[in-house]
């Protein structure tokens, strides 16, 4: 996933594969491994922004489903408790 979010030239850089024509490792300059850099940093950015939305969501709906139980109950025994002045 990685490789579709490299800059065009780096990926072609990359795509002309590991070892150039004299069998030496392929380089990059600083320029290259920041951008490639900047890129991973990006993309794990927004799989750690998703996950705590998630995250977030979840929470925020156990929650609402806590209170929501908690107001019908106390409502619940409020009107069971409560005598009705013209029931007499």
């Amino acid at each position: 996933m990685l490789e579709n979010e490299l800059p065009r030239k780096l990926r072609r850089k990359m795509a002309a594969g590991d070892v150039d024509a004299h069998g030496a490792e392929l380089t990059l300059t600083m320029r290259e491994v920041r951008e490639l850099v900047q890129c991973a940093l990006e993309l794990q950015e927004q799989r750690l922004r998703a996950e705590y939305d998630d995250v977030l969501a979840q929470q925020l709906r156990e929650q609402f489903e806590s209170f929501t139980r908690f107001n019908r109950e106390h409502l619940s025994r409020v009107v069971s408790e409560r005598e009705f002045s013209y029931c007499g």
